[in-house]
């Protein structure tokens, strides 16, 4: 399944359009790793669509929990978010797994989110 969505992702990063500085380890909820982990990010990348919406409505969080959130006017957080969960949405990996849950026995479909069915209990698949 991962490789399929890869495949389907038309956004994805090529070779060489990014490089990771694998360090340290996340330990009770601190991350240990010292240094940044993307060592290089290729601009172009960055200016497909689902990456530049993401990075449009980062101006509207706080990095740190617990700190207030910077305020943008309600339209433009609006507008910033449905820009991005239309382009994910409709992107090649989200139809894979729409149309894996749509087959699914136990998930049902309201509007665009798959759903368990009323009554199915987790446990009772494995």
């Amino acid at each position: 399944m991962a490789k399929k969505l890869r495949e389907a992702d038309e956004d994805k990063a090529q070779p060489g359009q990014i490089s990771l500085n694998y360090q340290g380890e996340a330990k009770e909820g601190k991350d240990n790793a010292p240094k940044e982990f993307f060592l290089k990010v290729d601009h172009e990348l960055l200016k497909k669509p689902s990456y530049s919406q993401y990075i449009d409505m980062m101006d509207n969080f706080h990095r740190k929990v617990g700190i207030e959130e910077p305020r943008v006017s309600r339209e433009e957080e609006k507008r910033e978010i449905k820009a991005f969960l239309n382009t994910t949405l409709a992107s090649g990996p989200w139809q894979i797994l729409y149309d894996f849950f749509n087959r699914k026995d136990d998930v049902i479909l309201y509007g665009d989110q798959p759903r368990r069915k009323p009554g199915q209990d987790t446990a009772d698949k494995h």
